[in-house]
C-alpha cells in the first residue's frame, strides 16, 4: 500500500507533536543535569509550563527528547 499524506501525522494523546532530539556527547554531566531539570519542571505539572516537556530519553545512548516548541518570534 502506498504512503499517504497523513501518514505518520497523526498525535499520539499526551505526546508532543514534535520532539527535539538533543545528544550530549563531550560532557555528560550537562546532558544528564539539563535532563533532571526539564524531567523535573515537566512533573510539576505547571501551567503555563517553564520549560520544554520532558519527553524521554536513553542514558546508555546519550539522548534525551523534549518537546518541540516551535518557531520562536
Amino acid at each position: 500500500m502506498p504512503p499517504t499524506a497523513n501518514q505518520g501525522t497523526e498525535k499520539t494523546p499526551g505526546l508532543p507533536a514534535s520532539v527535539v532530539i538533543k545528544r550530549f556527547t563531550e560532557q555528560p554531566e550537562r546532558g544528564l543535569a539539563e535532563w533532571a531539570s526539564l524531567q523535573f519542571l515537566t512533573e510539576l505539572g505547571l501551567h503555563p509550563p517553564l520549560a520544554p516537556r520532558f519527553v524521554g530519553g536513553d542514558v546508555r545512548a546519550r539522548v534525551l527528547l523534549l518537546e518541540d516548541l516551535g518557531e520562536g518570534t
